[in-house]
Formats: C-alpha cells, structure tokens, sequence
C-alpha cells in the first residue's frame, strides 16, 4: 500500500471522494459533481454520494489527497481484522490466539491484495462481517437496541460497498432470517413468548432498515433512469463474464499467491484470481473435517458449505451456477463474479474458527495429539509438492537476477514466479516443521510472519505505479477552492500519460475543470450527455465557454462568469436583444435559472445542458442547483450513525467496567 493504488479507485472513486472534501471543506454544495463529464447529480447511487458516513466525515476532517486515500485504504484493510476477530471471538467462541491469527489470515487475504482497484470492494471485507456480527447479536438477544444496530450496519454496508456485494450479502441475511424465524416458530421446545419476541423485533428490525435506507434507495432510484447503465448485462456478454476466478490458477494462490501475477487467462485479471489466506487455512482443514465429523457438528458443515458455493460462484461461466442464479432479482446487473471469493474466505475463516471453537492452537500442537501427527503430515506433503515444483522449473530461473527484488520480481515470467515462491514457502514449512517439532511456541510466529512476508511480496505487484505519494500529488496539480474557468471546455484534458504505459484519468476534477472530454464512461454518466458528446454534435462546443449565447449574437452581447461552484453558477448578462444562453451541465430535475431574482422557464434544444431564453439588457443570471430533500436526509442519517457510534461504545465500555475482575 506504500505506492499509488490501481485503476478504477483513482479513475472514480477518488475523484469523487476529491469533490465531497474540496465542497464541504469550502461551503459548498456536494450534491453536483460538475467536473464529472458535464457534471452529475452525487444524490446517490448508493456508494457514490453524500450518504457515505465516513466519506463525508473524512471529507470534513482532512483535506482530499493521495495520502488520505491511502490512510483511508489501511483503515478499512486493519478494520476487517479488528471486526473478525470480534465475530469469531464473541460469535463462535474462537479461543483468542487462534482467532486473533485467523483474523490476520481474512485482514491479509489474496481479496485484500487484489483490491487495490476497488475500494468499494475493500470496504466490504470491513462492513459483510459488521452486518453478520449484527444480525447474529440480534439472534442472541432480539430487542430494540441491536434491532437499531442492525438496521444501522445495514446502512452503512448500502452506502459504502459494491452494490453487487450488498445484494449477495442482502441475500445472505434473508436466508439467515427466514431459517431462524422458521427454526423458532416450528420448535416445540420454544415457549410462546420467545416467538412473539423474535417475530416482534424482527418486525422492527426490518422496518428500521427499510427508514435508513429509504432516502438513498429512492434517490437512486430516481437516476437509475438518467443513466447509461440501467438494463441487466446479458449472460452471454464476454463482458459480463469478465474476471472470473481461473480454477488452476485461484487454487494454486492458496499456496502460491505469488503465482497469480503473471498468470494470464482470457477475461481474467490476476487480482480477480487469488484466494491467498496464509498457511494456517491450509493446514487446519483436514484436522478441522475430522473434529466435525467426530463430534457431528453440524453447523460447521454448512458453513463449509457456504464457503464452497461461493468458491464455485466465483468460477462464473466455468461452472453454470453463477449464471443460474440470475433469476434472483438484481444479479443479472452485475459482472466480475470473481469477486465472490470474498464470501468464500469470509466463509472458510468462520468455518475454522467455529471448528475450533474454546481450542487453542497449542492444544492442538500437543505432543501426543493426533492433531500434531495431521499437521507434521500436511507440512511434509505440502514440503514435498514444492520440492517437485522447484525441480521441475529449475530451469527457468537461468539469468533471474536483474541487480534487485523488485526488477527481478516485475521482468520474470510466470513460471520463475512460481519457482521462486515455491523456494520462500518451502523455508517457510521447514521453519513450521522445526517450530513444531523443537520449539512449539513460534509455530504462531512464523505463521504470522508468512502471511506478512507473502502479502509484502504480492501487494506492489498489483499496483501500476510505483510514483511516491508526494510525485503522485504534484502530477494530479490541486486547485484549492472553486475558481471561475476560464478555458473553453472543448480544449481541457481531462487525462495524462505516464511514459505511455499509464493514464491518469479524470484530472480535471482536481483541478475543478468542466471539459466535454468522457474519461471514465459507466455508471456517472447522465445517457443523454454521453450520447452527445459522443456524436458530431460535440464540435459545435469548439470555442465556447462553460456559459455561452446560442445562436448569433453582437459584439455588445456578453456573457461574464463572476462565481462558479459545484451547484451554482453567477453571470453578469449584457444583452442587445433577448438571447438563449446555455450552461454546459448536464440537464437533471433541481435545476432552476434566475435572473435578477425572478425565476426563468428552462429551454428545450438539441444540446442535453441548462438553457434559458434571457431579456435584453443588464442583469444578474443565477444557475442553480439544489436537493434540500438529499442534503436534509443525509445530514439526518450521519446523526443516526453517529448516534449508533456513541452508543455502541457506551455499551461495551459499561459492559467492560462491569464484568467481574479476574483474580490475581
């Protein structure tokens, strides 16, 4: 994470997250992100809008920069860690050395190091187990309080993760619900009250969920029509099967992360393809399948299961299950089934702990377990699989070296990559193999230590640039504020090329440039504008200014731009007759025109921008754009979580003061 981040996170992401800080930080409105490809209403689309908690909060506190980006990547990667470990700790009784290694294992996962492009799908790993922990607090004792929580987490994974991981995770919990509701109310062992109790708070869960995400499901709802992306992919699409989870490859990370970068499959990016989780997973499978099966447990099975049917998802058109599910409503509309394998080492690591559960590691390093022969047994066999995988590509490693790591790393091909992480993990086991058989008690260090050793190794490889922060800042130029443009939009760039290898895209956001250029066609583009910027109709904008008089004119007609900002722009007119004067921002409902205070009729014409028909004369033209409804309903749901932070802390600190001291 110490270079800059990949693709898409800088491409969109970032630049949104740029705006929302550079409004609120200078009075300004967040809603109209007016830089963005003639500009677009930010009232939602769920993630990309001012009803993200922690985005607008960030965006309050500290000023918008690759840093901050960077800070806000590490806070969402250390907090999948900290959330795991309370689920498994408080959920599943995982004893607390092995859930805390557990959670290092889902925090430095192959889905961690893989995404670097989308922090959209990094934030899941934080917010998917958040909502879990939620509903399963709300199993174990239904009341008001954790109903609220978990409608509160519900939010926050709405507002702030891939809508693709919010609808398989929506999923998820219903399937849990209706299972307990079906449970509970068929068991005969389970008195009356308990039923209603259950049914009354699920009730009330469900409609508190429904109240915090009304405001961005209905706003969304209202531009999901405006959009370019609004129909469901077809299934046959090469696009829609893009960046599956190659079967060869994705196994093989889960020993071999490093293998994966140079691996190159059709439709498949190598980021999609790692499953990494360290060596532990590994090597408490088969003593974790034997303990079940002993002690029939159950509900490690169909977590296992879970964990599986992910796995198999994630293959997309490889196997037919993915494709089968797109009766589901909402599937069909998404591609990049890859991204599944989220669910599948999510799954994988409670399945363990569950397994585990009041069991430490040590107990089961014991001299005489059985447990300790199936683990010397797995790192012999796992020993012997890369011995055969290093002989049989000794050869390819003639002429390796160029003169460092990191050269050698990024010039080798895919099967010296491969020799050589076969050579790391081979010391690795050996180390394990010793630990385990002299010196128990760092078997959890070098465990540890490999997940780190393999996360450092894979996570710059990943990347595209290996620019520092401080070059990355100076290339994207930061303008401060909102001043009045001066250039046509025709001639702004909105891209820059980094030795023709990289393009840095959207850059005009952060120099608060309107440009009719498209950088990043997709899901922030109003149809109308991208279909006319598109067409011939755009070289009519040659010479023109972000305010400009349609049609003819005279020399005395003038058109001076005195304030511009996200959602409103002030001209001074000077006009011989009446005139049709045009804003060069995407038309969307909120936008209204005065001139000299008095509110003007928009004109229809073929452009998709704000114009109005001005009188002759002298005056003051105001372009506005305003969504109280948004700004009100988003400033409300921040108090909410707020709200939620102050008393969940509340709670587990009086919980903390009040559990009994342990004796000396």
């Amino acid at each position: 994470m110490l270079f800059t981040l990949k693709n898409d996170v800088l491409a969109i992401e970032y630049p949104v997250q740029h705006f929302i800080s550079e409004a609120l930080r200078h009075g300004e409105n967040p809603v109209w992100f007016n830089s963005w490809c003639m500009g677009f209403p930010l009232q939602s689309v769920l993630t990309w809008s001012v009803f993200s908690t922690p985005r607008t909060l960030l965006g309050t506190l500290l000023p918008s920069d690759i840093v901050v980006l960077h800070l806000e990547f590490l806070f969402y990667v250390m907090a999948a860690g900290w959330i795991m470990f309370a689920l498994l700790k408080n959920h599943f009784s995982t004893e607390k050395n092995l859930a805390l290694l557990l959670s290092c294992c889902y925090m430095l996962s192959g889905f961690t190091v893989g995404s670097s492009q989308w922090l959209l799908y990094l934030t899941g790993l934080s917010f998917i187990p958040l909502v879990i922990y939620a509903a399963l607090s709300f199993f174990r004792t239904p009341r008001l309080l954790t109903s609220f929580f978990l409608a509160l987490t519900w939010y926050l994974l709405l507002t702030n993760v891939h809508i693709y991981l919010t609808v398989v995770t929506g999923y998820i919990l219903t399937f849990l619900f209706i299972g307990r509701l079906l449970f509970y109310l068929t068991n005969k062992t389970v008195d009356k009250a308990a039923k209603k109790r259950l049914t009354r708070y699920t009730l009330a869960a469900l409609l508190l969920t429904l109240a915090f995400s009304a405001a961005p499901i209905y706003y969304t709802l209202e531009l999901l029509p405006w959009l370019e992306r609004s129909t469901p992919l077809e299934a046959g699409q090469q696009f829609f099967q893009s960046n599956y989870l190659h079967p060869v490859a994705g196994m093989k990370s889960l020993l071999l992360p490093l293998s994966t970068i140079k691996s190159a499959h059709a439709n498949t990016e190598g980021s999609i393809q790692t499953i990494y989780m360290g060596l532990l997973p590994l090597l408490l499978l088969i003593p974790s399948i034997r303990k079940n099966i002993k002690e029939k447990n159950i509900n490690a099975g169909w977590i296992l299961f879970f964990s599986i049917f992910f796995l198999i998802l994630s293959l997309g058109h490889l196997t037919p299950l993915r494709q089968a599910l797109n009766f589901l409503p909402g599937m069909s509309f998404f591609r990049h089934p890859g991204v599944l394998r989220a669910y599948f080492i999510m799954g994988f690591i409670i399945y363990l702990g569950i397994s585990f559960r009041q069991q430490s590691l040590i107990s089961l390093l014991k001299t005489k377990g059985t447990e300790r022969k199936l683990l010397i047994g797995l790192l012999i066999f796992l020993g012997s699989f890369l011995l055969i995988l290093i002989l049989s590509g000794a050869g390819s490693l003639e002429n390796l070296w160029k003169g460092s790591f990191n050269e050698t790393v990024r010039q080798a091909d895919y099967q010296q990559l491969e020799v050589l992480n076969s050579m790391l993990q081979l010391i690795m086991i050996a180390s394990l193999l010793f630990a385990l058989l002299r010196k128990t008690i760092l078997f959890y260090t070098l465990l540890l230590l490999e997940l780190i050793l393999n996360f450092l190794c894979c996570t710059p490889y990943y990347m595209v640039s290996s620019y520092s922060a401080a070059e990355v800042n100076q290339m994207y130029s930061y303008t401060r504020g909102f001043p009045v443009q001066q250039k046509p939009t025709y001639h702004l760039p909105v891209e820059i090329s980094e030795k023709g290898t990289t393009v840095w895209r959207n850059i005009n956001t952060f120099r608060k440039d309107v440009s009719t250029e498209i950088s990043m066609p997709g899901p922030l583009v109003l149809e109308k504008v991208g279909q006319f910027l598109s067409s011939p109709g755009k070289e009519s904008l040659i010479e023109r200014k972000l305010v400009f008089i349609r049609g003819e004119s005279v020399e005395m007609d003038t058109v001076n731009i005195i304030q511009q900002g996200p959602g409103k722009v002030v001209a001074n007119l000077q006009l011989s007759a009446p005139r049709e004067i045009v804003l060069q921002q995407g038309y969307f409902p909120g936008w209204k025109v005065f001139y000299n205070g008095k509110e003007l009729p928009l004109v229809k014409n073929e452009y998709p921008f704000i114009a109005v028909k001005a009188p002759a004369g002298k005056g003051e033209l105001v372009f506005r754009f305003r969504k109280d409804g948004v700004l009100y309903s988003a400033v409300f749901m921040h108090c909410i979580v707020l709200l939620g932070l102050f008393l969940g802390c509340r709670h587990h600190f009086r919980f903390k003061s009040s559990s009994p001291s342990s004796p000396n």
